[in-house]
């Protein structure tokens, strides 16, 4: 899969809206494009936040179970 790929639904849901699947992705199923912030839950605690792991494979300060890509922002406002 390239980094560019969604693993949600294969397509490239990174940068467009065709992910139509966001799913909660277990980390040891496949983890997001390094420095890209992701939604992640930390385990026991059941805690939403937003994360990015770094290019070496290295979680900033956390220790997911499970990531999903951000939502598309709203649009904006006339």
């Amino acid at each position: 899969m390239s980094e560019k790929q969604c693993p949600c639904c294969g397509g490239n849901g990174w940068e467009g809206s065709d992910c139509q699947q966001q799913r909660w992705i277990p980390v040891s199923e496949a983890h997001p494009p390094a420095n890209k912030m992701v939604l992640v839950c930390i385990g026991g605690a059941n805690r939403v936040m937003m994360c990015s792991i770094d290019m070496s494979g290295v979680w900033a300060g956390y220790q997911p179970t499970h990531w999903m890509p951000l939502p598309e922002p709203p649009e904006a406002l006339p």
